[in-house]
């Protein structure tokens, strides 16, 4: 028989408490418009290049389409931890936790070898002024190595958010932009003892701002209670059927996020294609 007297467990369900969980995932999802605005901050002050500000705009808006990939996908590996801690299925967040980091590092070499091979003959379509052509290419030659960053982020980030556990992921804000801002700084206007590199070194300041952040994220978690009490030491192999089940709740998420951002790319890209091919339109 059940004890009516005995004393509920105290739960906190107040604002204070939900924005202490929500603000944290908020500024994780806007973790590239941080990156994105402050790139172009610097980038828009760079007076030595005219061309710096619109190249990287559009290099940033074909690179974030590919991102939005893997934040789709995150999104379903965030699902099911949530749903695996709900039900009391600890020994599932790990292997889901796995899963998605295989899946997003694979994802993110292939999506880095296409941006490297395919991205300039894409932006050929879409870029009239052949500096503003060069300079996207090169920006996106040297952001393009970050993607691999940016993903193992992901992966992270859906453990903290599906377990509840969002400190690691404000520290990992914090230190981004604090690190972007340095080091876009140093390398775009040739600071603090670094050469001058322009827009090539905002792709670069940004990767390397990505590789620290990241660094220091997943010592966070080595040494949180995460990764004790969701026994993250549990390395799973990769496994078909876990894979499958995260893609089926992710799918959705990944066409959705992707074709929001792409639609823009496409939409301020109208203009040169209507140029080269009037038929498009009847005027």
């Amino acid at each position: 028989m059940l004890n009516s007297t005995a004393p509920m467990p105290k739960t906190d369900f107040g604002y204070a408490h939900i924005m202490r969980v929500a603000i944290p995932i908020i500024l994780g999802s806007a973790a590239q418009a941080i990156v994105n605005v402050t790139d172009s901050v610097l980038l828009g002050h760079y007076t030595a290049d005219p061309n710096a500000f619109p190249a990287s705009a559009i290099a940033v808006l074909f690179f974030v389409t590919f991102v939005f990939l893997g934040m789709g996908y995150g999104i379903g590996a965030q699902i099911i931890i949530a749903r695996a801690k709900g039900e009391g299925d600890l020994a599932r967040i790990p292997r889901v936790f796995y899963q998605s980091l295989y899946f997003l590092v694979l994802l993110a070499l292939g999506l880095m070898a296409f941006t490297l091979l395919a991205g300039p003959f894409i932006l050929r379509s879409f870029v009239d002024s052949d500096v503003v052509y060069n300079e996207a290419v090169s920006y996106l030659q040297w952001r393009s190595f970050g993607i691999l960053f940016v993903f193992a982020g992901i992966a992270v980030r859906s453990l903290c958010i599906g377990t509840s556990n969002t400190k690691p992921l404000a520290f990992y804000i914090a230190v981004l932009a604090v690190t972007n801002y340095f080091f876009n700084d140093a390398l775009i206007f040739g600071k603090y003892g670094f050469a001058e590199m322009g827009m090539a070194g905002s792709a670069l300041g940004t990767n390397i701002a990505e590789g620290i952040s990241m660094l220091l994220f997943v010592l966070y978690i080595r040494f949180s209670k995460i990764y004790t009490d969701y026994t993250i030491n549990r390395v799973s192999r990769f496994n078909m059927a876990e894979q499958k089940a995260i893609f089926k709740v992710s799918a959705p998420s990944m066409l959705q996020m992707s074709v929001s951002v792409g639609a823009w790319f496409a939409f301020l890209s109208l203009p040169k294609i209507w140029a080269n091919k009037p038929w498009l339109y009847p005027i």
